[in-house]
This record gives structure tokens, sequence and C-alpha cells, in this order.
């Protein structure tokens, strides 16, 4: 069995549970195991803001990765296929980052 995803909205489906990814999750505190054989999608914005290092600048995202309309977890990253990310630890700061608050859940 497979972990199938959508990616944004490309609708590509992807196998979440290649070893490097299904580890890179772990370790930001997102268990793939529990929505195995379930659809969890990843919405994914690009930043305005870069970031300049040694190595030159780099292109920044956002990635909310849901199910069922719940967030379930977020990270930044690099857009430019540098290796790593940075998890986002509380939904608030996910909303902050775009400059509004989270309101009352809708019904």
């Amino acid at each position: 069995m497979e972990i199938k995803s959508f990616y944004g909205s490309d609708l590509e489906e992807v196998n979440l549970m290649l070893p490097e990814r299904k580890q890179m999750y772990e370790n930001m505190g997102i268990n793939l195991e529990a929505y195995r054989d379930k659809k969890i999608r990843f919405v994914h914005y690009l930043l305005k803001e870069s970031c300049k290092d040694k190595y030159g600048t780099h292109k920044m995202s956002v990635t909310i990765v849901e199910y069922n309309s719940q967030i379930i977890g977020a990270y930044i990253g690099h857009e430019d296929g540098n290796p790593g990310v940075i998890k986002i630890d509380k939904k608030a700061e996910v909303f902050n980052r775009f400059g509004c608050e989270i309101m009352e859940e809708r019904r």
C-alpha cells in the first residue's frame, strides 16, 4: 500500500512512503502512516521574500499539508531545490505568515 497525495494543483499522485520522504515528514512530526490509503493535499505557496547566504540567493516557499481541510503540518523550504525544510510548529504561525489571524472554524 502507498499513500497518494495531491501536490498543489498538479493533481499528480506521489508515493510519500519512499524512505527519504517518510523520514523527512517524521522529522517534522507528521506521521504519514496515519494517512495510509487516504488523500492528503499539499498547498504550495511561493514567498516573495528570498534569503541570501554565502552560496547565493535562494527563493523560498511555504507548504501546508492538509487532510480533510485540517492542517496536519506545514513547513518553509528552499524553492530552488536545496535540501532542508523548517517545520512551522503552530497553525497560527502559518496564518500569521500571510498577515492574517485564524478565525472561527467554518461550520
